[in-house]
């Protein structure tokens, strides 16, 4: 049975995760950002890491200095995402390794 995670439109529920685009991302010691921003409508993502790093998610272009979050090596999170307009990508960079992130764009249902 899947676990229930946050959609990302104000605290409903899902138990199924369509996957659509992903992208993959190196994790090195400079901060890299996705080539492409989500595609408009996407509201969920699911991130996976090989290595412990630090992510964060801001608008294409942003270098504002958002706080990352720590992900540790080997796991999968689910991540709301907004606004849902096209403009936001994810951002990485390593903890102690280089490593890789793979983002996938999901629908809900």
């Amino acid at each position: 049975m899947a676990s229930k995670q946050p959609d990302g439109s104000g605290g409903e529920k899902f138990q199924a995760f369509i996957p659509g685009t992903t992208q993959s991302i190196a994790v090195v010691t400079a901060s890299a950002t996705a080539t492409n921003p989500f595609s408009p409508g996407v509201s969920v993502v699911r991130v996976a890491v090989s290595t412990d790093c630090y992510i964060r998610f801001s608008a294409a272009g942003s270098d504002s200095s958002s706080s990352y979050m720590f992900m540790p090596a080997n796991s999968v999170e689910y991540f709301g995402v907004s606004p849902a307009d096209g403009t936001m990508k994810i951002s990485a960079i390593r903890s102690t390794a280089d490593g890789l992130l793979r983002v996938t764009e999901g629908a809900v249902s």
